[in-house]
Order: structure tokens, then sequence, then C-alpha cells
């Protein structure tokens, strides 16, 4: 039995792959998860790493320390699965938990062999080691995770082995790297089933695999990022075989039909969405066309995506092969409000005009847009501060459905391998305390939604809060209800004279929105059976709509093709 780990992640996806090689070469293997990746409102704010939409979240590792209760439960069920070796997949956010637990496991399973993999172990192996790893699998273990294997079941050497490290009398000794794959077709699927799975949560052994309960997806159309962003671990990875004299191909894709099957598959096991986990899904325009045509007839379910905004906004017949695909959410890396700052600091190449002209388009086809910053250092000074808050101010918000556009403000931690965290370490760039970033992160939340007088006014007298993160998300939260009364109140006058369309329930809308239609010229109400046999000549005046969610836009955009004017009423109201 061979045993694959991880902590806080239901698909880790590269150590189910390595889980599968091993069970095609004919071991008995199972996979042991940790707690399964929850997010939820951080009240403990030295532990916050964003602020999305004015409530600070964290990973759920550093939430807390696995109780002794949990560990003894992770020991009981290791014992229980006997393994020859056990496979630890890693991400740096979650250190804390592996240091805790390596000592527990070397103390009772004193024989077992423990491999270490992932970004974290990759960049720093010797960490791991000296914690009690037996060795640690550097990039890609494809082709390194049988010979591994071999190595335990034969006693042999790992000298002859690639991508590993280890220690030889406390020295660090690190086996160059093989090349990266080119050839992915003969890569197998993430190992996803029951039979496969020991699910360790709330003090219960199951076998569920929440891989299996997720409704949403998550695939990977190549390997790679053309990024080489300063605040992230991406960035430094392929020094290690540069070193070597190694090519390190950006990004590297796989092909069509392999991803295809991959998802056909997952829906026929009850996946509804798709996230495409690529930082930037980069092929050749043609080639991404035809993909999500295909994608429409063979998969059709929604997705999210990110694509080079250049290519997505320069190339039309791309843009509508996406959106009629189903592409239903979108991430925006401004990153900063300046865009020199932007390139400079983060190395970051992109047009801010660009990027916001891509994000009106895609807001009024009622996509949810994301629009990410990072913050948090020294590097964050007063006037980067004051372009940034320019920035969001320019930003589209829709007061109601807060969700249609999502503002992110990112802490930057120094507790993974990159650019940043290594010139934080050199002492050349400071972080900044957690209460610091909030309350300039909150200022730009409340940016994004207040007007300039309520903006100026809650900025000044956040100098003299007491407790200042408190009043400011005291002050976000009246800023949400305020500006939807606005939105309401400008809808009122836009309405005066105007024929319209209304989709929802006559009663229910008159009642609550009690005088929004009063000063309207001829108002149509039309259900959901109306809609769907209505086609875009049937309406050419504005759509008033009353919904819980952005899909009935959608329907409007893509079904219908509907071009004039759909304003949305939220499922509470302003009044």
């Amino acid at each position: 039995m061979i045993v694959f780990m991880n902590f806080n992640e239901e698909m880790a996806t590269g150590m189910r792959i390595l889980a599968s090689i091993v069970k095609n070469a004919g071991e008995d293997v199972c996979i042991v998860v940790v707690n399964k990746l929850s997010e939820s409102p951080e009240v403990d704010l030295s532990k916050a790493r964003v602020l999305a939409n004015g409530r600070f979240h964290s990973h759920i590792s550093l939430k807390k320390l696995l109780t002794d209760a949990e560990i003894e439960l992770l020991l009981v069920e290791i014992e229980r699965l006997n393994p020859e070796v056990l496979c630890i997949s890693l991400r740096s956010v979650a250190d804390h938990l592996i240091f805790q637990v390596l000592p527990r496991l070397k103390e009772r399973f004193p024989k077992l062999p423990i491999v270490c993999g992932g970004f974290g172990p990759t960049c720093e192996p010797q960490l791991y080691l000296e914690k009690g790893a037996n060795l640690v699998m550097r990039g890609e273990g494809e082709k390194s995770i049988l010979e591994v294997l071999e190595c335990y079941k034969q006693n042999k050497s790992f000298q002859d082995i690639k991508n590993v490290c280890y220690l030889e009398d406390g020295k660090l000794c690190c086996n160059p790297v093989r090349p990266l794959l080119k050839d992915f077709s003969k890569v197998p699927p993430a190992l996803i089933g029951n039979r496969y799975v020991s699910l360790l949560e709330d003090g219960v052994v199951s076998h569920k695999d929440p891989a299996l309960e997720q409704k949403e997806f998550f695939v990977l159309l190549g390997r790679g990022c053309i990024g080489k962003c300063s605040y992230c671990a991406g960035a430094v990875q392929g020094d290690i075989y540069k070193k070597q004299g190694l090519r390190y191909p950006p990004y590297r894709r796989r092909d069509s039909e392999s991803v295809l099957l991959e998802l056909e598959n997952a829906k026929k096991h009850g996946a509804e969405r798709v996230f495409i986990k690529d930082e930037y899904l980069v092929w050749p325009t043609d080639e991404l066309v035809e993909f999500f045509q295909v994608y429409k007839d063979r998969v059709g379910l929604p997705f999210k995506a990110n694509f080079h905004h250049k290519q997505l906004l320069k190339n039309p017949d791309l843009r509508e092969a996406v959106l009629d695909a189903g592409l239903r959410s979108y991430t925006f890396g401004f990153q900063s409000g300046n865009e020199e700052f932007s390139k400079e600091v983060y190395n970051r190449h992109h047009s801010f005009h660009e990027l916001k002209e891509l994000a009106d388009i895609l807001y009024d086809e009622f996509i949810v847009l994301q629009y990410h910053f990072v913050s948090g250092t020294t590097l964050n000074r007063q006037d980067e501060f004051k372009d940034k808050l320019s920035l969001i101010n320019t930003l589209r918000y829709d007061p109601v459905l807060p969700f249609h556009t999502q503002l992110l403000d990112f802490k930057f931690v120094a507790d993974y391998d990159s650019v940043m965290s290594r010139q934080i370490k050199l002492g050349k760039i400071g972080l900044v305390s957690t209460k610091t970033w909030a309350k300039k992160a909150l200022l730009g939340h409340i940016r994004h939604i207040a007007n300039d007088e309520d903006f100026e006014r809650i900025k000044v007298c956040s100098e003299k809060a007491p407790q200042v993160v408190d009043y400011l998300l005291e002050q976000y939260l009246d800023q949400e209800k305020k500006s939807l009364s606005a939105y309401y109140r400008h809808l009122e006058m836009e309405f005066e004279s105007k024929d319209l369309f209304v989709f929802g329930p006559k009663n229910h809308i008159y009642k609550k929105y009690k005088g929004l239609f009063d000063r309207a010229g001829n108002v149509v109400f039309v259900t959901d059976e109306d809609l769907s046999g209505l086609s875009s000549a049937d309406i050419n005046i504005p759509i008033v709509y009353c919904l819980k969610s952005l899909k009935p836009g959608q329907y409007l955009r893509r079904k219908l093709k509907v071009k004039n004017p759909i304003i949305a009423l939220a499922n509470k109201t302003g009044f």
C-alpha cells in the first residue's frame, strides 16, 4: 500500500495524478485528505490573508493547528492502512501543519519512509528534510515516483534518481532534475473515487472522496505560466532547471481531446461547473475558438477561465466563442493602482486601459468580475495607495449584486519562495502590520462603492477612530446599503415615461418595489414561460428583472441576443 496525503485540498491534482500512476503500476493506493478546503469570513484579523468585498478571509490552514485528537485520528488511520511509503503533497500555506505532524509520524512509525513534494518542498527541500521527511521530490514527479518506490522496495540508493533531495551525514544532497515533460498524452487523469480515499474531518474518518462532492471540477489545459510576477513562487521555479542548463518553457499545453474526455467524465460524475485553473490560457486563438465551440457541444457546463486580456480583447471571435460556451467568471489582476509600479515592482506588463476596456465588455455580459490587488509591504507607499484609490473609483460596481464585481486585496506574505520573499529575507523590503494593511484595504473597498463626499468623510473620521478597522467595516456595510438606495432612486427617475419589460411575478414586484414604476410608461410583465418564447425582435425596450443571480441577464444576452439595456433589481431593496 502506498499512501498519498495532503492538507485542506480536496483535489490536489498533481498528487492525484501520481496516485494514478502508482495504481496503474499495480500498487494499492489510498489518498488521505486531512480536512477539506473551507473559506469563511475571518474574525481573527491576525490570520487574515485577503479582503474580499469588505470581508476578511483566511486559508483554513492558518485558522488553527490540528488538535491532539485529530493527529491521533490520523495516526490510527495511517496504522490501519499500513503503508510501505507515505507521500505527502504540500503547499507552503500548510507548512505549520506538516511540521506539527511530521514529528508525531516519525515517533509512531520510525521505519516508515516519508516523501514530501509540492511547491514548498521543491523550493526549500532542506527545511522539510530537517523536520523529518526522508526524501523530497522536486518539480514534476511523474517520471520519478515509480523509481523512488522501487528504491524503497529494493533498498537501493537514491543517488541516481533524478528530482530528489535527501540528507547524507546531515548534508543536503540534491540530484539533478530531469527535463520537463513535453508529451502529456501518457499522463493519466487524477485518481478520483470513494474507494481510494480516506477523509479525516470533524473527528471522523469517512471514505467519501471530497472531489466527487465538489460541484465545480478543476482542470488544467496546460502547465506553467507565462507571467513572472515577483510576488509569486512560479517566477522562481524555473531557477532549478535553468541552473542545469535545461530549458524551462513558460507554458506547455495538453492536447484538447484529453481535456475534453476528462471533462466529459467529470460531468458524468456530477460536476456542474468547471474551473480552468491555468493562470493564462494561451493557446493559439484559432485553436481556442475551436476548443470552446466543441466544449459547448460536448461538455456544456458553465466555467471560469482566465486568458491573456489582450488576446480576448482583440479577438471578437474568440470572445464570442468563450461567452457562448458558458464563461461565467473572469479575473483582472491589476495588483497595483499604478501601472508603472505594477511593471517595475511586480513585473507585470499589462495595459490598465485595456484591462478596464475588457472589464466593461464582460460586465455588460453579466460575467462575474474579480479585481485583484496585492499590498502590505513597505513598497506600497502613500503615492501608490492614492493611485490605487483613483483606479478603484473607475472600476464598475454593481450595487444590486455585489458578487457581480468582486474586489480582492491580498496581503503579501513571505512564507513561500518568490523574488519578493527573497528581498524581504535580505532586508530590502519590509512587511507592514496587518492593521495597517487592513485599514488601507478597507478604504479601497469603500472607495469602490461610496460617492466622493461619503468617502472623504469616512477617510477623515477613520484617522480619529480608536478601533479603525471595526469602524471601517461598519462604514463599508452602511455604504453597501446606501449605494443600493441611491441606485433605486436613480432608476425611479430613469424609468419616467419609458415603456418597460419587467421580468418576474407582477404582484411580488409591485409589492417589493413600490413606487419604482409609478412614473413609467407602458409596463409589460414577463414570466419565465413568456421569456422563453420571446426573441430579440420582440424585445425592443429596456428589460428590468428581479433576481438572485446573474443567470437571467446571461440568458437574455447569450440566448436571446438582447442588445438593449438590461436593468437588474436585487432580491433585497434599498427603499
